[in-house]
């Protein structure tokens, strides 16, 4: 009996400490979703933003292609970088992808666009926003880092959605498991041994009062 109840007490302490993990990772759960979505969001915009820099960027520069002067401009290390840092909800560890824009190719890549149009013969239809065509160029390639920086974000979010989403449902079958089946088979041997307890002692006091009349009889 002092058995079955320790092993009670065990299985409810442990059903406990899983609902609430269940209940902080399904909390975190929602916040990452409702983040999931605005990042969705927010990257569609942004994608839609690039692509008309570069639009406006071709434009500016004559018509010309600037797929050039991007490959020329890819020499040295990243402009991205990405960092992996580690989110700990509920003892579940959570991958975190968090991107590092660099500053060191800036400089590399306008240098090379000013080379690109002092060597270049230009055509008449070429002088078309030749003032400001470097800085539409500029323009593009800041919006496409933020795009890209973007997509890393949701690409961690979308890690971390996955991870918890398998996690809860682990979490969720041990809880159920506890709830609906271990804690009710103990809760009935312990019922059941009990009730036989009690059967012993009943049994037990009517034979000593049939032993005690007995001795009056005599």
């Amino acid at each position: 009996m002092i058995t079955l109840r320790n092993k009670h007490s065990d299985a409810y302490k442990g059903y406990t400490l899983l609902k609430r993990k269940s209940d902080a990772l399904q909390f975190r759960y929602r916040q990452i979703t409702e983040e999931l979505e605005q990042a969705s969001l927010g990257l569609t915009q942004l994608l839609q933003q690039a692509h008309v820099g570069l639009f406006e960027a071709t434009l500016a520069m004559g018509g010309q292609n600037a797929n050039h002067q991007i490959i020329q401009s890819i020499q040295g290390n990243p402009t991205l970088k990405v960092c992996v840092e580690n989110e700990s909800v509920g003892g579940v560890t959570l991958t975190k992808l968090v991107p590092i824009i660099s500053e060191d190719s800036t400089d590399h890549s306008t240098n090379n666009s000013t080379q690109d149009s002092s060597t270049t013969t230009l055509q008449p239809a070429e002088w078309a926003g030749l003032g400001r065509g470097g800085a539409q160029l500029q323009k593009c390639k800041e919006e496409f880092s933020n795009l890209l920086s973007s997509l890393v974000k949701l690409a961690s979010l979308q890690l971390a959605h996955c991870t918890l989403d398998r996690i809860i449902q682990l979490t969720n079958r041990r809880v159920n498991a506890l709830e609906h089946v271990l804690l009710p088979k103990i809760e009935h041997s312990i019922q059941y041994v009990s009730e036989e307890l009690d059967e012993q002692e009943r049994e037990e006091f009517y034979r000593l009062k049939q032993v005690q009349s007995k001795k009056c009889v005599e």
